[in-house]
């Protein structure tokens, strides 16, 4: 019988939580006898997960020091951890000190010392606020490249990402699985209240996503005050706190924030719009363009490595520093989709598994693989 610890207390969103979910599901259904202890943040998505198993313990911690601090602490607390058949499974992207096996779960792209983590195209975010988030970035690649040597095995969620982890840390190739997530299962036919009524003639375009300088808000917001007249009748969709959307959301009539959207409620936003827009400088994976494929939704993405490698050529694309080459390119693709056009992502599609299982299977299978080297 193994002992799994699953380290999700540094994760805290409703990508955690489905991710969090498909481990338990694939642990679980390889084996009912391994004990299984949990341990999430006390507040949050994450907190909010419902475990129904007797094998599987749930330890929810709070957090009151600045994240930073609180990765530290976390990165310490599994060394008392060494009996036999021990093995963590770290989701938080910095290993911790372990005398055990430990697995790890890789998908901050930031943390490869070739990301973008300096250069952003506009001013949406104050000096300080991007030196600060540049020192924060370089701590967490040291402390990741630190404790390199504390991991068995490594998981990532696609080919890209493995390689890039490959020329950053030269790890051999052997030590690393490549785990992609699933096609998400939307239960379209379902019902609810809508979350907002499309504007009446208004081409409008979603951008699910938190607000971080990475993320690339600020070039959307650039493009509407440059271009007003391009843009009269588009409509942009944010989804971000209230208290992070920044004064131009407010200020802009054509942006609108809507805070505080689950993920039940992601397809109806879908449904609601006319396409997907994805200007993030760095991405692992980008799940939203995976839903919004699987919605059946056109896609504008940032020409970036990870954008062209999940939908290929179907989609658009734009340099994302140049607000008025997303501009062009928001035409043609509202100009090709008056043509009647539609997206076929069958080809995108392809390479993603439609099993909900395989993603948590990775982490079973790797475990057992360990316990029997």
């Amino acid at each position: 019988m193994k002992k799994i610890y699953i380290n999700a207390q540094q994760s805290n969103s409703d990508g955690s939580s489905v991710v969090v979910k498909l481990i338990l599901d694939g642990l679980l259904c390889d084996s009912k006898s391994d004990d299984i202890n949990l341990l999430i943040p006390k507040k949050g998505q994450l907190s909010k997960i419902s475990v129904n198993t007797e094998n599987v313990t749930v330890r929810k911690d709070r957090f009151i020091l600045p994240s930073l601090i609180s990765r530290f602490i976390n990165i310490l607390r599994f060394w008392n951890i060494r009996a036999k058949g021990s093995i963590i499974i770290t989701l938080s992207d910095i290993p911790v000190l372990s005398r055990v096996s430990q697995i790890l779960l890789l998908h901050n792209s930031l943390l490869f010392s070739d990301a973008v983590t300096w250069k952003f195209p506009t001013n949406d975010f104050s000096l300080f606020k991007r030196l600060f988030f540049h020192i924060k970035i370089s701590l967490l690649r040291k402390m990741l490249k630190f404790n390199l040597r504390y991991v068995a095995v490594y998981v990532v969620q696609s080919p890209l990402m493995k390689k890039r982890l490959i020329e950053n840390f030269k790890l051999p190739a052997s030590s690393i699985k490549i785990s992609m997530m699933p096609r998400p299962f939307f239960d379209l036919e379902k019902t609810l209240p809508m979350i907002t009524s499309p504007s009446s003639g208004r081409f409008r375009l979603i951008f699910p996503s938190h607000y971080k300088p990475h993320k690339n808000h600020g070039l959307i917001i650039k493009a509407v005050e440059l271009h007003k007249k391009d843009l009269a009748d588009i409509e942009f969709v944010f989804t971000f706190s209230k208290l992070a959307a920044p004064s131009q959301v407010n200020s802009e009539a054509n942006i609108i924030n809507i805070a505080g959207v689950s993920y039940a409620e992601i397809p109806d936003l879908y449904k609601s719009c006319d396409a997907l827009i994805f200007p993030s400088l760095e991405e692992s994976f980008g799940l939203p363009l995976l839903e919004a494929m699987e919605m059946g939704l056109p896609i504008l993405a940032a020409d970036r490595p990870y954008s062209r490698w999940m939908i290929g050529e179907t989609g658009f694309f734009f340099d994302p520093y140049s607000p008025r080459d997303m501009v062009r390119s928001l035409h043609k693709l509202r100009e090709k989709i008056h043509l009647g056009w539609k997206p076929d992502w069958s080809e995108a599609l392809s390479k993603f598994p439609t099993s909900q299982e395989a993603f948590g299977k990775t982490f079973s299978q790797t475990a057992n693989e360990i316990m029997e080297a």
